[in-house]
């Protein structure tokens, strides 16, 4: 189980050089606090290499994040952004709009999926790295909910509990009820054990590793106060 939240609030903000509060006395277009969006980032590729994130062609990730980071949450403007992603010698992905909610969070989460068939050349990898988002959506209070993500991959058959679940590469599968505890195993093998302490909006993301096992990320969509 992999579960890595240590990229902080202001720790995503340095890297663009700036508090949003100083960066909204430089440039008066700019949002206050009260109208900034949470952005997590999340590197979940069958690789050993670093990811950089480009927001709006900005790298706001440094030298680049490593294999199974799931970051804290960082506050950002509210907006329409576009997020690319790069990965050692590897092409870089294609672009993706996000739209950033004020108030909300949204997890970007960079994979290697599949390259078309018609697209693949002799000696060339056949997986690309690519990007989805993950936007924050809101659960009854006092409950618990475990959205369940697949990249890289086309389908994965997992028990989750006593229930027995096919995931679709790219598509949520959200856990029904209010369960207090979760333990996925694929082919047998304890992949992920998590039981909440206080109730909560849980993602929990599968993927094989540089080596081609199973393994996952996970974190908690709680709302962030910027």
């Amino acid at each position: 189980m992999k579960n890595r939240e240590s990229l902080s609030v202001w720790g995503l903000l340095l890297l663009l050089g700036a508090t949003p509060s100083l960066r909204a006395q430089a440039n008066p277009s700019i949002p206050p606090p009260s109208g900034l969006a949470g952005l997590r980032l999340v590197h979940a590729g069958s690789t050993t290499n670093r990811v950089q994130f480009m927001m709006n062609g900005r790298n706001i990730s440094g030298d680049g994040l490593a294999p199974g980071y799931a970051g804290g949450i960082g506050g950002f403007p509210a907006g329409k952004a576009t997020f690319t992603a790069k990965s050692g010698e590897e092409p870089g992905s294609l672009p993706i709009p996000v739209e950033l909610s004020p108030g909300r969070n949204v997890a970007v989460v960079a994979f290697f999926g599949p390259v078309p068939p018609k697209d693949r050349q002799p000696g060339k990898p056949d997986k690309k790295l690519a990007l989805l988002a993950i936007p924050q959506e809101p659960i009854p209070e006092g409950q618990s909910r475990f959205r369940l993500l697949l990249v890289g991959e086309p389908t994965c058959e997992i028990q989750c509990n006593d229930q027995t679940i096919n995931l679709e590469g790219g598509n949520i599968h959200t856990v029904g009820g209010a369960p207090k505890s979760v333990v996925i195993r694929k082919a047998g093998k304890a992949v992920t054990e998590f039981s909440p302490v206080k109730p909560g909006d849980f993602v929990i993301i599968f993927y094989r590793d540089a080596a081609g096992a199973w393994v996952s990320t996970q974190y908690e969509d709680r709302v962030a106060s910027f």
